[in-house]
């Protein structure tokens, strides 16, 4: 299974035509600059990348269709799967945000007191920006 987790996670790219779809993206094979927008069911996340190493982006949030928030600092922990309830086990692959896993943040810090669970992941987004300006 672990194996087939990892073929999925490099198969990222699906569609042709901008914007750029991707079932998945790893933080580590970003530059500087890069901009991608991620998509759960109550919120926008649109992610400006500050250091891919560390997983520190800027990012700014909002439901769908309404104005972004101001930028925050916050840093892409990896993709999560599983662990409904405490006792049970959770996936995680560091550093990557897939489609249908949860993105687990630290936000303003990578500290396990500052983390934070999006809902499954729905779409990414290679440089698109939705929800105002």
């Amino acid at each position: 299974m672990f194996l087939s987790l990892l073929l999925i996670s490099h198969l990222s790219l699906i569609g042709g035509d901008a914007p750029a779809a991707w079932r998945s993206c790893r933080l580590a094979e970003m530059r500087i600059g890069d901009a991608f927008t991620v998509t759960t069911t109550k919120r926008v996340y649109r992610f400006t990348v500050l250091n891919p190493r560390t997983g520190h982006v800027s990012a700014r949030a909002s439901a769908p269709g309404r104005v972004l928030s101001p930028p925050r600092s916050l840093y892409i922990l990896g993709a999560t799967h599983g662990r409904s309830r405490p006792d049970e086990q959770m996936l995680v692959l560091m550093g990557a945000i897939e489609v249908g896993k949860r993105m687990e943040l630290g936000i303003g810090s990578r500290a396990a007191n500052a983390r934070a669970w999006s809902l499954p992941v729905r779409s990414i987004e290679h440089g698109v920006e939705h929800g105002g300006k």
